[in-house]
């Protein structure tokens, strides 16, 4: 990480976890949406922001992008639980822990050429098991705190064309 920036594990269990809250939310409850995603935004391994997908019916366009920014406020004010942080933590670690992926020639050359562009890639490789081991709960409420809170908030809304 560079000076200032976030810690992309911190931010990208936020994000999993804003991602869950608004698929319980938008697609359990309200039936308004079937997949949102959320992901960061990074180029190509600096942060740049916190992007959440929605396709929705174009007349609740509005009211839904203010009900994102409300859920990604509340889980900034109010934090993640415990449990969803231990839940997600588990998660990313299992990923990370998978060797097959290292046994593959092209995963290793995707890496390197990486590492071409920044070097921090090979540290950052060497230090991937570990990250989410160590990460807190802590750590991801100051996150969401710094990166999800409304203040925040810049949205753009894509709408069909009236024929």
């Amino acid at each position: 990480m560079g000076e200032g920036e976030p810690a992309l594990p911190a931010l990208q269990i936020a994000a999993d976890i804003l991602e869950e809250r608004l698929r319980v939310q938008l697609r359990e409850q309200l039936g308004v949406t079937y997949s949102p995603s959320v992901n960061l935004g990074r180029q190509p391994n600096v942060f740049q922001a916190i992007v959440a997908n929605l396709s929705l019916p174009p007349s609740r366009a509005q009211e839904i992008t203010e009900l994102t920014i409300a859920t990604a406020n509340h889980l900034a004010t109010a934090g993640v639980t415990v449990e969803e942080f231990e839940r997600f933590r588990k998660i990313w670690r299992t990923r990370t822990e998978i060797p097959a992926a290292e046994n593959d020639n092209a995963w290793w050359v995707n890496r390197l050429s990486r590492a071409q562009a920044d070097p921090t890639t090979l540290a950052r490789l060497r230090e991937r098991h570990q990250v989410f081991v160590n990460l807190t709960h802590d750590s991801v409420n100051r996150a969401a705190e710094e990166f999800l809170v409304s203040a925040r908030a810049n949205y753009v809304i894509t709408l069909p064309r009236n024929k």
